[in-house]
């Protein structure tokens, strides 16, 4: 992710999928960052609270433009 984006911001989330136990897996959504997420070249984990009330770990990678 190259813009900085800042706590409460609502965010459009890329689905990513890790093989398995080598990392975080997730499907597309909208949701909330739950923090800063600053100039990162994608491997910066980021919490998000998604539309239907859950809190999902993603790479910062993952947030859409």
């Amino acid at each position: 992710m190259r813009a900085e984006k800042n706590k409460g911001d609502l965010v459009k989330v890329r689905a990513h999928t890790s093989k398995p136990g080598q990392g975080l897996s997730y499907p597309v959504f909208t949701g909330i960052l739950l923090e800063d997420a600053g100039n990162s070249e994608g491997w910066d984990v980021v919490d998000i609270m998604a539309s239907d009330g859950t809190e999902t770990s993603i790479y910062c990678f993952s947030i859409e433009r």
